[in-house]
Protein backbone atom coordinates (compact mmCIF):
# COMPACT_ATOMS: atom_id res chain seq x y z
CA UNK A 1 0.00 0.00 0.00
CA UNK A 2 2.82 2.45 0.80
CA UNK A 3 4.37 1.96 -2.63
CA UNK A 4 1.02 2.40 -4.32
CA UNK A 5 0.29 5.50 -2.26
CA UNK A 6 3.66 7.02 -3.04
CA UNK A 7 3.36 6.23 -6.73
CA UNK A 8 -0.22 7.46 -6.87
CA UNK A 9 0.82 10.64 -5.12
CA UNK A 10 3.59 11.16 -7.64
CA UNK A 11 1.13 10.69 -10.50
CA UNK A 12 -1.27 13.21 -8.98
CA UNK A 13 1.45 15.77 -8.43
CA UNK A 14 3.33 15.27 -11.69
CA UNK A 15 1.14 13.22 -14.02
CA UNK A 16 0.36 16.14 -16.31
CA UNK A 17 3.41 18.22 -15.47
CA UNK A 18 6.88 18.60 -16.91
CA UNK A 19 8.36 16.07 -14.47
CA UNK A 20 6.32 13.23 -15.95
CA UNK A 21 7.15 14.37 -19.48
CA UNK A 22 10.86 14.34 -18.62
CA UNK A 23 10.56 10.83 -17.22
CA UNK A 24 8.76 9.68 -20.35
CA UNK A 25 11.48 11.21 -22.54
CA UNK A 26 14.23 9.46 -20.60
CA UNK A 27 12.32 6.18 -20.76
CA UNK A 28 11.84 6.57 -24.52
CA UNK A 29 15.60 6.95 -25.01
CA UNK A 30 16.35 3.90 -22.87
CA UNK A 31 13.72 1.86 -24.70
CA UNK A 32 15.32 2.80 -28.01
CA UNK A 33 18.81 1.90 -26.75
CA UNK A 34 18.19 -1.09 -24.48
CA UNK A 35 14.52 -1.98 -24.09
CA UNK A 36 11.64 -1.83 -21.66
CA UNK A 37 11.85 -1.92 -17.86
CA UNK A 38 11.65 -5.38 -16.32
CA UNK A 39 9.18 -4.36 -13.62
CA UNK A 40 5.94 -2.50 -12.97
CA UNK A 41 6.22 1.03 -14.35
CA UNK A 42 4.29 4.22 -13.58
CA UNK A 43 1.68 3.29 -16.19
CA UNK A 44 1.20 -0.11 -14.58
CA UNK A 45 0.94 1.49 -11.17
CA UNK A 46 -1.70 3.93 -12.42
CA UNK A 47 -3.71 1.03 -13.84
CA UNK A 48 -3.46 -0.83 -10.54
CA UNK A 49 -4.69 2.23 -8.65
CA UNK A 50 -7.64 2.54 -11.02
CA UNK A 51 -8.51 -1.15 -10.72
CA UNK A 52 -8.66 -1.05 -6.92
CA UNK A 53 -10.50 2.27 -6.89
CA UNK A 54 -7.76 4.31 -5.25
CA UNK A 55 -8.12 7.92 -6.37
CA UNK A 56 -5.93 9.41 -3.65
CA UNK A 57 -2.79 8.28 -1.77
CA UNK A 58 -4.69 8.05 1.52
CA UNK A 59 -7.10 5.55 0.01
CA UNK A 60 -4.26 3.28 -1.06
CA UNK A 61 -2.94 3.24 2.50
CA UNK A 62 -6.28 1.94 3.78
CA UNK A 63 -6.44 -1.00 1.36
CA UNK A 64 -5.80 -4.48 2.82
CA UNK A 65 -2.39 -5.71 1.60
CA UNK A 66 -3.87 -9.10 0.70
CA UNK A 67 -6.34 -7.43 -1.66
CA UNK A 68 -3.48 -5.72 -3.49
CA UNK A 69 -1.46 -8.93 -3.62
CA UNK A 70 -4.38 -10.83 -5.11
CA UNK A 71 -4.99 -8.05 -7.65
CA UNK A 72 -1.35 -8.05 -8.77
CA UNK A 73 -1.36 -11.85 -9.05
CA UNK A 74 -4.52 -11.93 -11.14
CA UNK A 75 -3.61 -9.18 -13.61
CA UNK A 76 -0.41 -8.27 -15.44
CA UNK A 77 0.76 -4.80 -14.44
CA UNK A 78 4.37 -5.49 -15.39
CA UNK A 79 6.14 -8.68 -14.32
CA UNK A 80 9.80 -9.45 -13.78
CA UNK A 81 11.19 -11.84 -16.40
CA UNK A 82 14.74 -11.71 -15.02
CA UNK A 83 15.56 -12.39 -11.38
CA UNK A 84 17.31 -9.18 -10.42
CA UNK A 85 17.18 -9.53 -6.63
CA UNK A 86 17.85 -12.23 -4.08
CA UNK A 87 15.18 -14.91 -3.84
CA UNK A 88 15.33 -17.65 -1.19
CA UNK A 89 14.34 -21.31 -1.51
CA UNK A 90 14.51 -23.67 1.44
CA UNK A 91 16.37 -26.93 0.86
CA UNK A 92 13.33 -28.86 1.99
CA UNK A 93 11.12 -27.17 -0.60
CA UNK A 94 10.12 -30.05 -2.89
CA UNK A 95 7.97 -28.00 -5.25
CA UNK A 96 8.68 -28.74 -8.94
CA UNK A 97 8.29 -25.04 -9.68
CA UNK A 98 10.85 -22.26 -9.26
CA UNK A 99 10.29 -19.59 -6.62
CA UNK A 100 8.03 -16.98 -8.29
CA UNK A 101 9.64 -13.65 -9.06
CA UNK A 102 7.82 -11.02 -7.01
CA UNK A 103 5.96 -8.12 -8.55
CA UNK A 104 8.23 -5.09 -8.34
CA UNK A 105 7.72 -1.38 -9.02
CA UNK A 106 10.60 0.88 -10.02
CA UNK A 107 10.41 4.48 -11.17
CA UNK A 108 13.30 3.97 -13.62
CA UNK A 109 14.00 0.25 -13.41
CA UNK A 110 16.67 -1.83 -15.06
CA UNK A 111 15.90 -3.12 -18.53
CA UNK A 112 15.05 -6.53 -19.91
CA UNK A 113 17.64 -8.08 -22.24
CA UNK A 114 17.59 -11.42 -24.02
CA UNK A 115 21.07 -12.43 -22.84
CA UNK A 116 20.30 -11.79 -19.17
CA UNK A 117 17.03 -13.67 -19.59
CA UNK A 118 18.84 -16.71 -21.02
CA UNK A 119 21.60 -16.80 -18.39
CA UNK A 120 19.09 -16.31 -15.59
CA UNK A 121 17.06 -19.31 -16.77
CA UNK A 122 20.00 -21.74 -16.70
CA UNK A 123 20.81 -21.68 -12.99
CA UNK A 124 19.25 -22.71 -9.69
CA UNK A 125 16.30 -22.78 -9.24
CA UNK A 126 14.96 -22.05 -12.70
CA UNK A 127 15.79 -25.59 -13.92
CA UNK A 128 14.32 -28.86 -12.65
CA UNK A 129 15.60 -32.40 -13.25
CA UNK A 130 13.50 -35.39 -14.31
CA UNK A 131 12.43 -35.92 -10.70
CA UNK A 132 11.15 -32.38 -10.29
CA UNK A 133 14.08 -31.31 -8.12
CA UNK A 134 15.95 -28.07 -8.81
CA UNK A 135 19.31 -28.44 -10.55
CA UNK A 136 21.95 -26.93 -8.26
CA UNK A 137 23.92 -24.98 -10.85
CA UNK A 138 25.41 -21.84 -9.26
CA UNK A 139 26.62 -19.97 -12.36
CA UNK A 140 25.80 -20.02 -16.06
CA UNK A 141 28.48 -20.22 -18.72
CA UNK A 142 28.83 -17.55 -21.40
CA UNK A 143 28.93 -20.52 -23.77
CA UNK A 144 25.26 -21.08 -22.84
CA UNK A 145 24.44 -17.73 -24.38
CA UNK A 146 26.54 -18.39 -27.48
CA UNK A 147 24.72 -21.68 -28.09
CA UNK A 148 21.31 -20.20 -27.40
CA UNK A 149 22.06 -17.43 -29.92
CA UNK A 150 22.79 -20.08 -32.57
CA UNK A 151 26.50 -20.97 -32.37
CA UNK A 152 26.61 -24.78 -32.57
CA UNK A 153 30.34 -24.88 -31.82
CA UNK A 154 29.72 -23.66 -28.27
CA UNK A 155 28.05 -26.98 -27.41
CA UNK A 156 31.35 -28.80 -28.05
CA UNK A 157 32.90 -26.94 -25.11
CA UNK A 158 29.95 -27.33 -22.76
CA UNK A 159 30.43 -31.09 -22.30
CA UNK A 160 31.66 -30.96 -18.69
CA UNK A 161 28.92 -28.51 -17.66
CA UNK A 162 26.20 -30.54 -19.35
CA UNK A 163 27.46 -33.76 -17.80
CA UNK A 164 27.72 -32.25 -14.32
CA UNK A 165 24.34 -30.54 -14.24
CA UNK A 166 22.31 -32.41 -16.88
CA UNK A 167 20.62 -29.33 -18.27
CA UNK A 168 20.82 -30.06 -22.02
CA UNK A 169 17.05 -29.92 -22.39
CA UNK A 170 16.84 -26.57 -20.65
CA UNK A 171 19.62 -25.19 -22.86
CA UNK A 172 17.84 -26.44 -25.96
CA UNK A 173 14.67 -24.74 -24.76
CA UNK A 174 16.48 -21.40 -24.59
CA UNK A 175 17.72 -21.96 -28.16
CA UNK A 176 14.12 -22.54 -29.23
CA UNK A 177 13.07 -19.29 -27.57
CA UNK A 178 15.69 -17.38 -29.55
CA UNK A 179 14.87 -19.17 -32.83
CA UNK A 180 11.20 -18.30 -32.35
CA UNK A 181 11.74 -14.55 -32.07
CA UNK A 182 10.35 -12.60 -35.02
CA UNK A 183 12.14 -9.99 -37.11
CA UNK A 184 10.62 -7.14 -35.10
CA UNK A 185 12.54 -8.24 -32.01
CA UNK A 186 15.91 -8.04 -33.80
CA UNK A 187 15.18 -4.57 -35.23
CA UNK A 188 14.56 -2.81 -31.92
CA UNK A 189 15.99 -1.79 -29.55
CA UNK A 190 19.63 -1.15 -30.58
CA UNK A 191 20.74 -3.63 -27.90
CA UNK A 192 18.88 -6.41 -29.73
CA UNK A 193 20.36 -5.25 -33.04
CA UNK A 194 23.83 -5.72 -31.55
CA UNK A 195 22.85 -9.27 -30.54
CA UNK A 196 21.64 -9.80 -34.11
CA UNK A 197 25.05 -8.60 -35.30
CA UNK A 198 26.70 -11.23 -33.10
CA UNK A 199 24.33 -13.92 -34.40
CA UNK A 200 25.33 -13.09 -37.97
CA UNK A 201 28.70 -14.77 -37.28
CA UNK A 202 27.14 -18.10 -36.23
CA UNK A 203 28.63 -21.32 -37.62
CA UNK A 204 31.10 -19.91 -40.22
CA UNK A 205 32.31 -23.43 -41.15
CA UNK A 206 29.18 -23.77 -43.29
CA UNK A 207 30.40 -21.07 -45.67
CA UNK A 208 30.96 -22.32 -49.22
CA UNK A 209 33.77 -20.83 -51.24
CA UNK A 210 35.69 -19.73 -48.13
CA UNK A 211 39.37 -20.63 -47.52
CA UNK A 212 40.13 -24.02 -45.97
CA UNK A 213 41.24 -22.30 -42.77
CA UNK A 214 37.68 -21.12 -42.24
CA UNK A 215 36.36 -24.69 -42.38
CA UNK A 216 38.38 -25.78 -39.35
CA UNK A 217 37.24 -26.21 -35.77
CA UNK A 218 39.91 -23.70 -34.79
CA UNK A 219 38.27 -21.03 -36.93
CA UNK A 220 34.91 -21.84 -35.41
CA UNK A 221 36.46 -21.33 -31.97
CA UNK A 222 38.03 -18.06 -33.08
CA UNK A 223 34.62 -16.85 -34.24
CA UNK A 224 33.07 -17.96 -30.97
CA UNK A 225 35.68 -15.86 -29.15
CA UNK A 226 34.86 -12.83 -31.32
CA UNK A 227 31.17 -13.15 -30.54
CA UNK A 228 31.65 -13.42 -26.79
CA UNK A 229 34.19 -10.58 -26.66
CA UNK A 230 31.74 -8.37 -28.54
CA UNK A 231 29.01 -9.39 -26.10
CA UNK A 232 31.31 -8.49 -23.18
CA UNK A 233 31.64 -4.98 -24.61
CA UNK A 234 27.89 -4.75 -25.16
CA UNK A 235 27.21 -5.64 -21.53
CA UNK A 236 29.93 -3.25 -20.34
CA UNK A 237 28.39 -0.32 -22.21
CA UNK A 238 24.96 -1.09 -20.75
CA UNK A 239 25.94 -2.30 -17.30
CA UNK A 240 23.83 0.32 -15.49
CA UNK A 241 20.76 -0.28 -17.63
CA UNK A 242 20.52 -4.03 -18.26
CA UNK A 243 19.19 -6.06 -15.37
CA UNK A 244 21.85 -8.50 -14.26
CA UNK A 245 20.66 -12.04 -13.63
CA UNK A 246 21.35 -12.18 -9.80
CA UNK A 247 47.66 8.44 -40.53
CA UNK A 248 51.98 14.87 -45.41
CA UNK A 249 53.07 12.38 -46.81
CA UNK A 250 50.80 9.73 -48.03
CA UNK A 251 53.39 7.17 -47.18
CA UNK A 252 50.74 4.81 -45.95
CA UNK A 253 51.29 1.37 -44.66
CA UNK A 254 51.67 -0.70 -47.80
CA UNK A 255 49.75 -3.95 -47.93
CA UNK A 256 50.87 -6.33 -50.71
CA UNK A 257 47.68 -8.32 -50.12
CA UNK A 258 44.61 -7.72 -47.98
CA UNK A 259 41.96 -10.22 -47.01
CA UNK A 260 38.55 -9.48 -45.51
CA UNK A 261 36.86 -12.15 -43.40
CA UNK A 262 34.11 -13.20 -45.86
CA UNK A 263 30.93 -13.11 -43.80
CA UNK A 264 28.59 -10.94 -45.93
CA UNK A 265 25.65 -11.33 -43.56
CA UNK A 266 27.70 -9.79 -40.75
CA UNK A 267 28.49 -6.67 -42.79
CA UNK A 268 24.85 -6.44 -43.86
CA UNK A 269 23.79 -6.59 -40.21
CA UNK A 270 26.37 -3.89 -39.41
CA UNK A 271 24.94 -1.73 -42.20
CA UNK A 272 21.41 -2.22 -40.86
CA UNK A 273 22.51 -1.34 -37.33
CA UNK A 274 24.05 1.93 -38.56
CA UNK A 275 21.05 2.80 -40.75
CA UNK A 276 18.54 2.06 -37.99
CA UNK A 277 20.60 4.00 -35.45
CA UNK A 278 20.69 7.02 -37.76
CA UNK A 279 16.92 6.77 -38.29
CA UNK A 280 16.30 6.47 -34.54
CA UNK A 281 18.49 9.53 -33.94
CA UNK A 282 16.42 11.56 -36.38
CA UNK A 283 13.20 10.61 -34.57
CA UNK A 284 14.35 11.69 -31.10
CA UNK A 285 12.09 14.38 -29.73
CA UNK A 286 14.41 15.12 -26.80
CA UNK A 287 16.92 17.82 -27.83
CA UNK A 288 20.44 16.55 -28.46
CA UNK A 289 23.47 18.83 -28.52
CA UNK A 290 23.87 19.92 -32.16
CA UNK A 291 27.59 19.11 -32.25
CA UNK A 292 27.00 15.63 -30.82
CA UNK A 293 24.09 15.08 -33.22
CA UNK A 294 26.27 16.04 -36.22
CA UNK A 295 29.06 13.74 -35.00
CA UNK A 296 26.65 10.84 -34.57
CA UNK A 297 25.09 11.42 -37.99
CA UNK A 298 28.54 11.43 -39.63
CA UNK A 299 29.60 8.37 -37.64
CA UNK A 300 26.62 6.25 -38.65
CA UNK A 301 26.94 7.46 -42.25
CA UNK A 302 30.60 6.35 -42.35
CA UNK A 303 29.66 3.00 -40.83
CA UNK A 304 27.07 2.38 -43.55
CA UNK A 305 29.56 3.15 -46.33
CA UNK A 306 32.25 0.95 -44.80
CA UNK A 307 29.87 -1.95 -44.11
CA UNK A 308 28.49 -1.76 -47.66
CA UNK A 309 32.01 -1.92 -49.12
CA UNK A 310 33.03 -4.81 -46.85
CA UNK A 311 29.92 -6.76 -47.81
CA UNK A 312 30.67 -6.29 -51.52
CA UNK A 313 34.34 -7.28 -51.08
CA UNK A 314 33.50 -10.37 -49.04
CA UNK A 315 30.97 -11.58 -51.63
CA UNK A 316 33.62 -11.24 -54.36
CA UNK A 317 36.11 -13.19 -52.25
CA UNK A 318 33.66 -16.07 -51.85
CA UNK A 319 32.90 -16.03 -55.59
CA UNK A 320 36.65 -15.69 -56.46
CA UNK A 321 35.96 -12.52 -58.44
CA UNK A 322 38.59 -9.74 -58.90
CA UNK A 323 38.32 -6.49 -56.94
CA UNK A 324 37.78 -3.14 -58.63
CA UNK A 325 40.44 -0.41 -58.38
CA UNK A 326 38.23 1.43 -55.90
CA UNK A 327 37.88 -1.65 -53.72
CA UNK A 328 41.65 -2.19 -53.75
CA UNK A 329 42.23 1.43 -52.69
CA UNK A 330 39.68 0.95 -49.93
CA UNK A 331 41.37 -2.22 -48.65
CA UNK A 332 44.77 -0.51 -48.68
CA UNK A 333 43.48 2.40 -46.61
CA UNK A 334 42.50 0.45 -43.51
CA UNK A 335 45.18 2.45 -41.69
CA UNK A 336 47.14 5.25 -43.27
CA UNK A 337 49.50 7.88 -41.98
CA UNK A 338 48.42 11.50 -42.24
CA UNK A 339 50.27 14.80 -42.12
CA UNK A 340 51.10 15.93 -38.60
CA UNK A 341 52.48 19.34 -37.69
CA UNK A 342 54.80 18.96 -34.71
CA UNK A 343 55.72 21.96 -32.61
CA UNK A 344 57.82 22.12 -29.49
CA UNK A 345 58.65 19.16 -27.31
CA UNK A 346 56.84 15.88 -27.40
CA UNK A 347 54.99 14.31 -30.26
CA UNK A 348 51.59 13.55 -31.65
CA UNK A 349 49.15 11.17 -30.07
CA UNK A 350 47.93 7.98 -31.77
CA UNK A 351 44.85 9.76 -33.07
CA UNK A 352 47.04 12.52 -34.51
CA UNK A 353 49.26 10.12 -36.47
CA UNK A 354 46.97 7.48 -37.88
CA UNK A 355 43.89 7.72 -40.04
CA UNK A 356 41.89 5.38 -42.25
CA UNK A 357 38.43 3.88 -42.43
CA UNK A 358 39.05 1.50 -39.52
CA UNK A 359 39.45 4.42 -37.14
CA UNK A 360 36.13 5.85 -38.38
CA UNK A 361 34.38 2.82 -36.90
CA UNK A 362 35.38 3.90 -33.38
CA UNK A 363 33.16 6.74 -32.19
CA UNK A 364 35.17 9.27 -30.19
CA UNK A 365 38.15 6.91 -30.04
CA UNK A 366 38.56 4.12 -27.50
CA UNK A 367 41.31 4.39 -24.93
CA UNK A 368 41.51 0.62 -24.62
CA UNK A 369 39.51 -2.39 -25.81
CA UNK A 370 40.06 -4.04 -22.41
CA UNK A 371 36.66 -3.95 -20.66
CA UNK A 372 34.95 -6.11 -18.05
CA UNK A 373 31.35 -6.65 -16.98
CA UNK A 374 29.87 -8.75 -14.19
CA UNK A 375 26.98 -10.72 -15.71
CA UNK A 376 25.69 -13.12 -13.07
CA UNK A 377 25.81 -13.58 -9.30
CA UNK A 378 25.42 -16.58 -7.01
CA UNK A 379 24.53 -15.16 -3.55
CA UNK A 380 24.76 -18.50 -1.67
CA UNK A 381 26.36 -17.74 1.73
CA UNK A 382 25.51 -20.94 3.59
CA UNK A 383 28.71 -23.07 3.91
CA UNK A 384 26.53 -26.18 4.11
CA UNK A 385 25.10 -25.62 0.63
CA UNK A 386 26.50 -27.44 -2.40
CA UNK A 387 26.54 -24.07 -4.17
CA UNK A 388 28.72 -22.31 -1.59
CA UNK A 389 30.72 -20.05 -1.77
CA UNK A 390 29.10 -16.90 -3.21
CA UNK A 391 30.54 -16.05 -6.60
CA UNK A 392 30.21 -13.45 -9.36
CA UNK A 393 30.84 -14.29 -13.01
CA UNK A 394 32.55 -11.66 -15.19
CA UNK A 395 33.15 -11.60 -18.94
CA UNK A 396 35.88 -9.39 -20.38
CA UNK A 397 37.73 -8.39 -23.51
CA UNK A 398 41.48 -7.87 -23.31
CA UNK A 399 44.13 -6.29 -25.50
CA UNK A 400 44.14 -7.34 -29.19
CA UNK A 401 45.77 -10.60 -30.18
CA UNK A 402 47.71 -11.13 -33.40
CA UNK A 403 45.92 -13.36 -35.90
CA UNK A 404 47.91 -15.43 -38.43
CA UNK A 405 45.97 -17.13 -41.26
CA UNK A 406 47.12 -18.98 -44.38
CA UNK A 407 44.90 -18.50 -47.43
CA UNK A 408 45.39 -20.30 -50.76
CA UNK A 409 45.92 -17.54 -53.36
CA UNK A 410 46.83 -18.91 -56.77
CA UNK A 411 49.76 -21.30 -56.73
CA UNK A 412 51.16 -20.15 -53.38
CA UNK A 413 49.48 -19.72 -49.99
CA UNK A 414 49.53 -16.21 -48.52
CA UNK A 415 50.04 -15.52 -44.82
CA UNK A 416 47.75 -12.76 -43.58
CA UNK A 417 48.28 -11.04 -40.22
CA UNK A 418 45.76 -8.85 -38.43
CA UNK A 419 44.23 -7.95 -35.05
CA UNK A 420 41.67 -10.13 -33.32
CA UNK A 421 39.63 -9.93 -30.13
CA UNK A 422 40.84 -11.51 -26.90
CA UNK A 423 38.31 -12.80 -24.38
CA UNK A 424 38.32 -13.88 -20.74
CA UNK A 425 35.96 -15.24 -18.10
CA UNK A 426 36.67 -14.36 -14.46
CA UNK A 427 34.88 -15.58 -11.36
CA UNK A 428 35.42 -13.80 -8.05
CA UNK A 429 34.65 -15.59 -4.79
CA UNK A 430 33.34 -14.36 -1.46
CA UNK A 431 32.71 -15.91 1.93
CA UNK A 432 29.83 -16.22 4.35
CA UNK A 433 30.71 -12.77 5.69
CA UNK A 434 32.08 -11.06 2.57
CA UNK A 435 30.40 -10.80 -0.87
CA UNK A 436 32.47 -11.52 -3.99
CA UNK A 437 34.34 -8.58 -5.50
CA UNK A 438 32.88 -6.98 -8.63
CA UNK A 439 35.74 -5.85 -10.88
CA UNK A 440 35.68 -2.55 -12.79
CA UNK A 441 37.66 -1.59 -15.91
CA UNK A 442 40.62 -0.10 -14.01
CA UNK A 443 40.99 -3.18 -11.82
CA UNK A 444 40.73 -5.45 -14.85
CA UNK A 445 43.41 -3.54 -16.77
CA UNK A 446 45.71 -3.74 -13.75
CA UNK A 447 45.27 -7.51 -13.78
CA UNK A 448 46.07 -7.62 -17.50
CA UNK A 449 49.30 -5.69 -17.08
CA UNK A 450 50.30 -7.72 -14.03
CA UNK A 451 49.40 -11.40 -14.02
CA UNK A 452 46.56 -11.84 -16.53
CA UNK A 453 44.34 -14.88 -16.12
CA UNK A 454 44.48 -17.59 -18.77
CA UNK A 455 41.90 -17.41 -21.56
CA UNK A 456 39.15 -20.07 -21.61
CA UNK A 457 40.41 -23.61 -22.08
CA UNK A 458 38.27 -24.05 -25.19
CA UNK A 459 40.32 -21.34 -26.99
CA UNK A 460 43.46 -23.51 -26.94
CA UNK A 461 42.63 -24.91 -30.37
CA UNK A 462 43.68 -21.65 -32.02
CA UNK A 463 45.63 -19.70 -29.40
CA UNK A 464 49.37 -19.71 -28.68
CA UNK A 465 50.52 -18.65 -25.20
CA UNK A 466 52.99 -15.81 -24.88
CA UNK A 467 55.89 -18.18 -24.26
CA UNK A 468 55.22 -19.91 -27.61
CA UNK A 469 54.81 -16.77 -29.72
CA UNK A 470 56.66 -17.19 -33.06
CA UNK A 471 59.61 -15.10 -34.19
CA UNK A 472 58.97 -12.56 -36.92
CA UNK A 473 58.27 -14.10 -40.35
CA UNK A 474 58.11 -17.64 -38.97
CA UNK A 475 55.44 -20.05 -37.82
CA UNK A 476 55.80 -22.84 -35.27
CA UNK A 477 56.38 -26.29 -36.70
CA UNK A 478 53.15 -28.21 -37.17
CA UNK A 479 50.97 -25.11 -36.79
CA UNK A 480 47.45 -25.11 -38.13
CA UNK A 481 46.24 -22.84 -40.89
CA UNK A 482 45.07 -20.27 -38.35
CA UNK A 483 46.24 -19.24 -34.90
CA UNK A 484 46.23 -16.33 -32.45
CA UNK A 485 49.23 -15.11 -30.50
CA UNK A 486 48.24 -13.94 -27.04
CA UNK A 487 48.67 -10.19 -26.50
CA UNK A 488 51.67 -8.91 -24.54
Amino acid sequence: PQALAAGDGFLQDHGRGQARQNLDNIDAILQMLVGGSDNITLDGLAQLAADVGATAPAQALRLPPQQLIQQVQERDYGAQRITGGILMRHIANDSPDPIPRPASFALMGQRFSLDAFILGNLVYDRMMDANGKPIERPLPSPLDLAYALGNDRAAAHLGPELETYGYAGHLAAQRQVVDGLDDDFWQAPLYSQWLRLIRALDNPVTLTGAPRAMHTAAWADKTLQTQLASWAQLRHDNILYVKQSVTTEQVACSFPAVYVEPVPQFYRALYDLAANSQAALAKLETPVDRTVQDELRAYFGDMQQIAQMLESVSRKELAHEPFSDGEIRFLHSVIKRKQVKMEGCGGPTFEDMWDGWYMRLIFGGDESPALIADVHSNPQRDPQSSMYPPRTLHVASGYPSLLFMLVADGDEPVLYVGPAFSYYEITTTGTAQRPPLRLDDDEWRQKLTGSPPPPPAWSQSFRLPRASAPDFFSLPTGSQQMMLCSPD
